[in-house]
């Protein structure tokens, strides 16, 4: 319901007022969320066995920082106007997007926590991670790339009429 109501409001009313019911319908969400909670179960509830070390909280907190100064220096160079291209910020992203990952997915199984059956069903995660990676990296390119190429290699004629 929500994109024919955003899209209704945005085509038919004001775009403004589209994204101010996307930001009810979210407020909404959160509400239902936070409210429903409390049905689940006491073991979806229950607190993580295996807490961070402080060494962990630290590394975490770090890598936290490390991400808000990007971010807060690529803000303030679009605000400056002398941003990077848009193909340099979306290749570092990509990056970020595929190393992140595949850092936890091998910290994970570094860890001396992990037991064996555990670390076999990682290495069978790491396929499903690919395939999802090149899963993503297709279907972000249909509102771009596909389309042109589909527009400018189409050949639309049958039997030579159009």
């Amino acid at each position: 319901m929500a994109p024919l109501v955003v899209g209704h409001l945005g085509e038919e009313a004001d775009w403004h007022l589209g994204c101010g019911a996307a930001a009810v319908g979210m407020a909404l969400g959160l509400v239902q969320y936070v409210l429903g909670g409390r049905r689940l179960s006491r073991q979806l509830r229950e607190e993580p066995v295996v807490r961070l070390t402080p060494a962990e909280r630290a590394t975490v907190r770090r890598a936290s920082s490390y991400g808000l100064v990007f971010t807060a220096v690529l803000i303030t160079l679009l605000a400056a106007g002398h941003a990077p291209s848009i193909d340099a910020v979306t290749f570092v992203l990509t990056v970020v997007a595929v190393v992140v990952p595949a850092g936890v997915l091998f910290s994970m199984y570094r860890s001396p926590k992990v037991t064996r059956v555990e670390k076999t069903r990682l290495r069978a995660y790491v396929w499903l991670f690919l395939a999802a990676t090149l899963f993503w990296l297709v279907y972000d390119q249909m509102g771009n790339e596909l389309n042109m190429f589909a527009a400018q290699k189409t050949d639309l004629s049958l039997l030579g009429r159009r």
